[in-house]
């Protein structure tokens, strides 16, 4: 039987190509006798003898007569875990729980021990839906897991490669990779890299590279950095003004600071008959204002009620400065600058601009400061600038006082990845177990590595008053139990057995 025929004529339609009406008499010639004597019109006849084509296809068709050859894995060098450490792992494959996986994979492949060769196949599976397991998993799978993946397609895994082909070959994503993590080792040398490729790159390729510069760039890079404003890509040129935003010297940042000087004037005044002295501060936004400023991300105009254009654009300028430089330029300590913003106009708005300016540059002391002036608002960042015992009291303080407390959940959530302290995680679950809809299990599931073995006698103080969201804690916290035990367990068996 001629399938390939059978597919011309269904892909041509039965009015331009007929089905072959020779056909093996042993196989189907009889079926299809059978199916033309009914009168169907012809295209009920064409799919009821495709459909007994595809049948005998499928079910009497022979392999092909050749010999296939499968080399055989190699002989592992490292030893496989312990017996304790795989039925973690089972138990772990159940609730399919990605950070406790990654966990368990991390310190499988820090103490240099393979995954069990049996559960290779359902982790190739798991890693399919939760890309940001493969590296970890290569990493435990030695020779088997290798040999393993070339034995099915379906199980498509970008491992991490770490020498410089990774660059020239690899895909967009192992290149970002790659480029992060020796700008990291080398600064100097990723950059050369990223020169040399840049006139052959697209539009797309260019931003998402300059990304992986984020958090790195310095004095060195602004030559180079700086000849991109005049890019064309308006993707790439945006990521290119981010970048410079970060870097105090960078000629937008000082062409920013210059507006900000020239619009804030402090000076010292005498007294009535001389005696003593006064400090005065003027904030006005100078006239003429290039228009090139806007092209650079600062918006012209305002969107908010009761604040004008010029105090809107001194806001933005304010906020991508640091403000150490006024520290610098009048000679006055953070909190004699602190206070005489105060007094201005539109002065709360101002120590924002202030506050926002501290987290752009990582200077905390700043920061710390602003923050206690504006106690009524939670600044997000400020998790990722303190160091990690001070952003805990920082959330703790808003968690106490019930101040945006959905907004400080979901920031320590986001910035503090170590493992919190059993006071803030109590103020926490006392509030996310009153909000059974907006926290259900999959927020305790990503979080867990945060949760402290500590939290478990304490679940039961979480318990609201509600006697239904009551009933859903009782529920949320035998999960979390179950969680922070796999995670205890999971550290055990490492420490326990290297």
């Amino acid at each position: 039987m001629d399938w390939n025929k059978i597919m011309h004529t269904a892909l041509l339609g039965t009015d331009r190509a007929a089905l072959p009406e020779e056909q093996d008499p042993a196989a189907l010639g009889e079926a299809f006798r059978l199916v033309a004597e009914q009168g169907l019109d012809k295209e009920d006849g064409f799919l009821q003898m495709a459909s007994i084509a595809m049948n005998w296809r499928k079910c009497g068709e022979l392999p092909p007569n050749e010999q296939v050859y499968f080399p055989l894995a190699g002989e592992e060098e490292s030893p496989y875990c312990s017996e304790a450490a795989r039925q973690v792992l089972d138990n772990m494959l159940v609730i399919e729980n990605e950070p406790l996986l990654q966990l368990w994979l991390s310190l499988c492949a820090a103490s240099h021990q393979l995954l069990p060769p049996e559960r290779l196949p359902s982790l190739f599976d798991f890693s399919q839906r939760h890309k940001r397991i493969q590296p970890l998993l290569m990493a435990c799978a030695g020779k088997r897991g290798a040999w393993l993946l070339k034995l099915n397609g379906a199980w498509k895994v970008d491992e991490e490669r770490e020498d410089g082909t990774v660059w020239d070959t690899g895909s967009l994503q192992q290149r970002a990779l790659y480029l992060q993590k020796l700008r990291k080792k080398d600064p100097a040398h990723a950059r050369k890299l990223l020169q040399d490729v840049w006139a052959q790159e697209n539009a797309a390729t260019r931003a998402t590279l300059l990304q992986q510069l984020s958090g790195t760039v310095s004095e060195e890079d602004l030559p180079w950095l700086e000849g991109l404003m005049t890019e064309k890509s308006q993707k790439a040129r945006e990521e290119t003004l981010r970048l410079l935003r970060q870097v105090p010297g960078s000629s937008l940042v000082q062409q920013y600071w210059n507006i900000v000087k020239e619009a804030v004037q402090i000076s010292k005044t005498k007294g009535l008959l001389g005696i003593g002295s006064k400090t005065e501060i003027r904030v006005q936004l100078p006239d003429g204002i290039d228009e090139a400023l806007f092209k650079t991300g600062i918006e012209k105009m305002s969107s908010q009620k009761g604040v004008s254009d010029a105090d809107h654009i001194l806001y933005q300028l304010i906020s991508a400065v640091p403000p150490q430089f006024f520290e610098t330029k009048y000679g006055f300590n953070r909190d004699e600058i602190i206070g005489l913003f105060k007094k201005v106009k539109q002065g709360d708005r101002y120590l924002a601009a202030l506050g926002n300016g501290a987290v752009a540059f990582g200077d905390a002391a700043w920061l710390k400061a602003i923050a206690a002036e504006r106690g009524h608002e939670f600044y997000v960042e400020a998790l990722s600038v303190f160091d990690g015992k001070e952003a805990e009291k920082y959330a703790h303080g808003f968690l106490e006082k019930g101040a945006q407390p959905d907004l400080v959940v979901r920031s320590v959530a986001e910035y503090l990845k170590e493992e919190w302290s059993k006071e803030l995680t109590l103020k926490i679950f006392t509030h996310t177990a009153n909000q059974i809809y907006s926290y259900n299990r999959s927020f305790y599931s990503h979080q867990v590595l945060q949760f402290p073995a500590s939290i478990i006698p304490e679940l039961e103080k979480c318990a609201p008053a509600n006697p239904y969201a009551r009933e859903a804690w009782s529920s949320t916290s035998e999960y979390i139990t179950q969680l922070v035990n796999l995670k205890v367990q999971t550290q055990k068996v490492f420490t326990t057995h290297t």
